[in-house]
């Protein structure tokens, strides 16, 4: 009776990090999520992934995250509930409904109405959104804001169904007819119910006592399966062919296959969603968001107990797996070797007769036994390579020895084993294929062709080995592979080698083991340790490690009958179910061209960079490809977010930019109109009149022609006077920049000080102040290092200076670097970032914070000794609400104080070795009896005689300071 109840409904598959499901991903507050503390999962139109968090909103479309926490318009920071539908995205608070708006500027998220008592549940029928707010069941109008109550106690959640609503309370399901206003009760429960959730006719119930299946019919309810009794149900998710179950913060899948099942555990899970594409994310309250690719690669490292066993070669027959391997004749469905031995490679005759080619001669198998095949005049146990079955029937046998053609069509049968002496390029055949009107041998030094199954061509190309080979039938070229430098693209009438792929140009890997052709002329090659590079005739997209591949080696690719790749490695085997999708792509940013109303206008010559953003879940961002067109070729951006057009020839383009993902599926098309000017010289409307008149004027007199000349001389010096004007200004802004910092060291607390810095640009991006404190006797030392260089260093630094000059220093250094940073985040500095050490020095101590500085160098007397002093911190503009802590320390006569920046340590010599922090600790130690300033010239000179003459990277900034 137990068995019947497994098989004849669900089977009760848990989740296995370490073999079915391998591709797992947890991403967290550290990678851009806004919280670790998920309360909710909904997915958008757009198959985007909106999380509400402990601390506000998350928007991720499988590459990046963008946050919606820091809008003063979201008081309330704790998302309850999300919900989408073709009106947009939804989000309950605890005093507030928001909704997602967007628009050509971007995505904001806004107060749609207060609710003061929170909303807790959403659910979306039309224009409506209707809203669980304290027990209480609210009808929104979406097309003019009223809303209605609906009368209901003590509800829980809500959730549409055709054009009703199911509501739960504690323990009681009702179905409201939104129309009618009628309530009917659906079911009542001696249990608490958690949560409800619907996939097409059937309604899934989590309670504290388990999870309810129930059949939807006539507005009925009729119970199908109760599971996990006695178990509390935290979450349910609904994949097309799956149901998703947190039972207890162990997570299930259930399903009508029979798949061994391993548990896991996600702590606190509180939402489970699945994309258009099944990939399946989790929403952990603590653990943050948890993405699981349940279907595309499933893996087999283990073969009848036996690990790590490498495949040669795979093939379907029958509703099974077989593979040729290392240790024997596998069976997938027994999980089992029929036959022992080294398999080298597998072929499948009529549906019915399996052909095996081993390390001691041929066998078949069919009707579940093994059979060694006998043939006269040829030695027992030959090594076999490869087989061929051609298109008459004809067995062709690649060995050690030579070519074998074995005809068994008839009761006479034919053997004949070819080799040198009959014109093989070598004896050893690696591979054969079929091609019109005959067959192919690949082995060391070329190829050879056997033109009417007879006539035998040798084609010698390089030393390399010619190690497999297909025909492609819609190019009526043949595939071939080398060991060692990629694959050819030949013509096999005239031996030409028409097209060469290598690394340089899509191929994963130089050394090849196989290839295979599909039915639509897709390209597979198993490379050894690229995986499987795969070419459609248009790009090459890859499958390996990073995506879930077993192994990296690969040996051979099958493509079974559903569209499943089984791929054979040096590790056991993958089986990959590519994906069918329609992805969407973002345009973020067009950089270097003018926006107007419909177009964007850049002149010509110049460059205009695309940034883009897919919404995909399967490719790695390192294997992105995008595709655009600039007239009537696709040009192509591999393994970047951003598209580099150069704008060589004026005129109005309509550009299509696509997305193309790691199954060469390619997206929806975005347009951008890009319009390419003339040089205003050459533009019509001045052009004509422009040249018109100089031509009268050049055949009119002699005069008109010397104005010109005397006019473009003109025009020339105003040039070469702008460029002067750019560098005086630019050389005015380094002198801006360089009078920021002290005229002179303060004289104050007997302290002997020296600054040095030297800067890698026209305006440079560190910073040294000093700020005496006269109401408390005592020094405020500041040193710091903007992001980049350049003018937006500059532009930081400035920020810095100013902010410094506003804060109160009273106050204790922490709180000044607290109040700096607000104040540096307030203003906006986009990515750049300021990192700052603020050292608060008196009489006998100083007090040292820092904001992402390396560390500062202490030389005690007492000691004669030398530490580093290194206090943990973010870069000020990083976070709005960073906090700094600071440590006090004793500093006393002939004590040393050292600041730097980053610059010094990491100085470069000719062969690329930074200068590192031992030998500068080395140079104080060495100069601690010194004064302040020759210990900043012997600093100083450490850095240039490192260098040797090599450029400033840089810039380089020191502050000494020695209690005297």
């Amino acid at each position: 009776m137990a068995i019947k109840f497994i098989i004849s409904l669900f089977f009760i598959i848990s989740l296995s990090f370490s073999s079915q499901y391998t591709n797992i991903q947890n991403f967290k507050f550290i990678d851009g999520l806004s919280s670790n503390n998920v309360t909710d999962i909904t997915i958008d139109e757009k198959n985007r992934i909106w999380l509400g968090t402990y601390n506000g909103i998350s928007m991720f479309n499988g590459n990046s995250f963008q946050n919606f926490y820091n809008d003063e318009i979201i008081t309330e920071k704790s998302i309850n509930c999300t919900e989408s539908n073709e009106l947009g995205v939804w989000f309950g608070t605890n005093n507030a409904l928001l909704k997602m708006y967007e628009s050509d500027a971007g995505i904001k998220v806004q107060k749609y109405l207060e609710f003061p008592n929170g909303i807790m549940s959403i659910a979306l029928i039309g224009s409506r959104v209707y809203a669980l707010s304290k027990n209480k069941l609210f009808s929104i109008n979406t097309l003019n804001k009223q809303y209605k109550e609906i009368n209901f106690g003590n509800i829980k959640k809500v959730i549409p169904y055709e054009k009703k609503l199911i509501v739960t309370t504690n323990s009681m399901i009702y179905l409201y007819d939104i129309k009618t206003g009628d309530k009917k009760i659906l079911k009542k429960f001696d249990s608490d119910i958690n949560l409800i959730d619907l996939k097409d006719s059937e309604l899934f119930v989590g309670t504290n006592s388990g999870l309810y299946k129930y059949k939807i019919k006539n507005s009925n309810l009729s119970l199908d399966r109760h599971l996990f009794k006695n178990k509390n149900i935290n979450a349910i998710g609904l994949t097309e062919n799956q149901v998703f179950v947190s039972v207890e913060n162990k997570l299930f899948s259930l399903n009508e296959s029979l798949t061994k099942n391993k548990n896991i555990s996600i702590e606190n899970i509180r939402s489970i969603q699945a994309t258009q594409e099944n990939i399946l994310f989790i929403g952990s309250f603590g653990e943050g968001l948890y993405k699981i690719d349940p279907n595309s690669f499933k893996n087999y490292s283990v073969l009848e107990g036996k690990n790590n066993v490498r495949v040669n070669s795979s093939l379907e027959f029958k509703n099974d797996i077989f593979l040729a391997t290392e240790k024997g004749f596998y069976s997938q469905k027994q999980d089992e070797f029929l036959f022992k031995g080294n398999i080298f490679d597998i072929e499948i005759e009529k549906d019915n007769i399996i052909w095996l080619a081993t390390q001691k001669g041929i066998y078949t198998y069919a009707n579940n036994k093994i059979k060694k095949i006998k043939l006269e005049g040829i030695e027992s146990n030959i090594i076999v390579l490869s087989i061929m079955i051609d298109k008459m029937g004809i067995k062709w046998f690649g060995t050690t020895k030579g070519l074998i053609k074995y005809d068994d069509r008839k009761q006479n049968k034919f053997i004949y084993l070819y080799n040198t002496a009959d014109g093989l390029i070598s004896n050893v055949i690696y591979d054969i294929c079929q091609i019109p009107g005959g067959i192919a041998a690949t082995s060391s030094n070329g190829i050879t062709y056997f033109k009417n199954y007879k006539n035998i061509i040798p084609l010698e190309y390089t030393s390399d080995e010619y190690n497999s080979c297909v025909y492609d039938y819609d190019s009526g070229l043949l595939w071939a592979s080398t060991t060692q430098s990629g694959i050819k693209k030949i013509d096999i009438e005239t031996g030409e080698i028409i097209e060469s792929y290598s690394t340089s140009n899509g191929l994963n890997n130089n050394e090849i083991f196989n290839l295979i052709i599909d039915d639509n002329s897709t390209l597979y090659v198993s490379t050894d340790g690229g995986g499987v590079s795969i070419y459609n005739g248009e790009v090459w997209s890859s499958l390996d490690s990073r995506d879930g591949l077993v192994n990296n080696t690969v040996y051979h690719v099958y493509i079974a009958r559903n569209g499943d790749s089984v791929v054979s490695t040096k590790s056991g085997y993958s089986i990959y179910s590519p994906k069918t999708t329609n992805s969407n792509i973002k345009i973020n940013q067009i950089i270097g061209a003018t926006k107007n109303r419909n177009s964007f206008s850049v002149q010509e010559g110049n460059k205009v960079f695309i940034n883009l953003s897919p919404v995909d879940y399967i490719t790695n961002p390192q294997k992105y490809i995008f595709r655009y067109n600039l007239g009537n070729e696709w040009q192509y951006s591999f393994g970047n977010t951003n598209i580099e057009i150069n704008a060589y020839k004026s005129g109005t383009y309509n550009i299509n930019v696509e997305f193309i993902d790691r199954d060469l599926n390619v997206s929806e098309s975005e347009k951008v109109k890009l319009v390419v000017l003339k040089p205003w010289y050459l533009r019509t409307n001045i052009a004509v009149p422009l040249y018109g008149g100089t031509l009268i004027l050049l055949i009119t007199t002699i005069f008109s022609l010397l104005q010109f000349f005397k006019k473009r001389k003109e025009s020339e010096a105003l040039k070469e006077a702008d460029l002067k004007r750019q560098y005086e200004e630019m050389e005015e802004a380094r002198k801006f920049q360089m009078g920021m910092l002290p005229d002179k060291t303060p004289a104050v607390l007997n302290l002997d000080i020296a600054t040095h810095i030297n800067t890698a640009d026209e305006v440079g991006g560190d910073y040294y102040d000093f700020f005496i404190q006269k109401k408390s006797n005592s020094l405020i030392v500041a040193i710091g290092d903007a992001t980049g260089h350049g003018m937006i260093a500059g532009n930081i630094v400035s920020i810095t200076k100013a902010g410094l000059n506003s804060v109160n220093f009273e106050s204790p250094i922490n709180e000044i670097l607290e109040n700096l940073n607000k104040i540096i985040k307030k203003v906006g500095i986009g990515r750049n970032r300021m990192c700052l050490n603020i050292c608060h020095v008196t009489d006998s101590s100083f007090e040292i914070c820092s904001a992402g500085m390396p560390p500062t160098y202490l030389f005690k007397r007492e000691s004669n000794t030398i530490e580093e002093v290194m206090i943990s911190g973010l870069p000020a503009g990083s976070l709005k609400n960073s906090k700094y802590s600071s440590e006090k320390f004793d500093f006393n006569k002939n004590d040393i104080l050292v600041m730097i920046t980053d610059g010094l340590p990491e100085c470069e010599n000719s062969n690329g070795e930074y200068i590192g922090y031992e030998r500068i600790k080395e140079t104080i130690l060495n100069n601690s009896d010194k004064s302040a300033g020759e210990i900043k010239s012997n600093l100083a000179n450490l850095g240039k005689n490192w260098m040797a003459g090599s450029p400033i990277t840089d810039d380089i900034t020191f502050v000494v300071i020695k209690k005297c």
